[in-house]
């Protein structure tokens, strides 16, 4: 990031530090930034938007896990290899 005027670096950084303690923690949070459905590797991409750093998916999926209105959704579709699981944020677990 190019340097800002005055604290305008700061407090991006800060705003940053922020985004990321409640990505895959806050439900309403994560689903305005995934959308109500989303792969893991979605879930990485958006981390890595955030903290400008490599996210791992085992760490992001047992953040998303304390989530208790996430619902698996299905698989994406994929060209070959195993298929991608989507969750959905919105659903209790088990529901239908």
């Amino acid at each position: 990031m190019p340097d800002l005027v005055f604290d305008h670096n700061q407090i991006v950084d800060d705003a940053l530090a922020i985004l990321s303690e409640k990505f895959c923690r806050e439900a309403a949070f994560t689903r305005n930034l995934t959308g109500p459905e989303f792969a893991a590797t979605d879930a990485v991409a958006i981390a890595w938007q955030i903290t400008g750093a490599s996210a791992h998916r085992a760490n992001l999926n047992r953040e998303l896990a304390h989530i208790s209105t996430l619902a698996e959704a299905g698989t994406a579709p994929t060209i070959g290899g195993r298929p991608t699981e989507v969750v959905a944020l919105g659903r209790r677990l088990g529901d239908q």
